[in-house]
């Protein structure tokens, strides 16, 4: 699909969903693949992000795609590492991070969780292939 096209695909949807009541806040086409992103917020306050792309986006890009993620993800890995459990919901706020990060955290609460998990899961079957320490397993999980 060329530039111009793409251009005016989004144009066309553009329109549309202002016909909903959206307003495009921005909108942008890189001239280099034709991936386009649109931006909009509703009159009654709701947001809509569009992404116009000619291939599926791998596994990383879709999952990991806005920094809220990327910080969630990234405590959950460090606190597999230092923690024995992860935070809970209502710890976030009480601990002695910045205010973007908490509401980073609590926005993405659900990528902390599975990073820590997935990190910690990890680093218990590795330890009992090589220890075969039932025991520490258990105890790294929590039990």
């Amino acid at each position: 699909m060329s530039i111009e096209d793409r251009r005016r695909t989004a144009e066309e949807i553009i329109a549309y969903l202002r016909g909903k009541g959206y307003i495009k806040t921005r909108a942008e086409i890189d001239s280099r693949t034709g991936e386009c992103r649109i931006s909009m917020i509703h009159v009654d306050g709701g947001s809509l992000w569009i992404n116009l792309r000619d291939k599926p986006p791998s596994l990383l890009a879709e999952f990991c795609n806005i920094y809220e993620e990327i910080h969630a993800l990234a405590f959950g890995l460090i606190h597999s590492c230092t923690r024995l459990r992860p935070l809970g919901y209502s710890e976030i706020a009480k601990e002695d991070f910045s205010p973007e990060l908490i509401a980073d955290l609590q926005h993405e609460y659900h990528y902390y969780r599975g990073a820590f998990w997935a990190l910690r899961i990890v680093i218990v079957l590795a330890l009992l292939l090589l220890t075969g320490s039932l025991e520490t397993a258990a105890h790294l999980m929590g039990w």
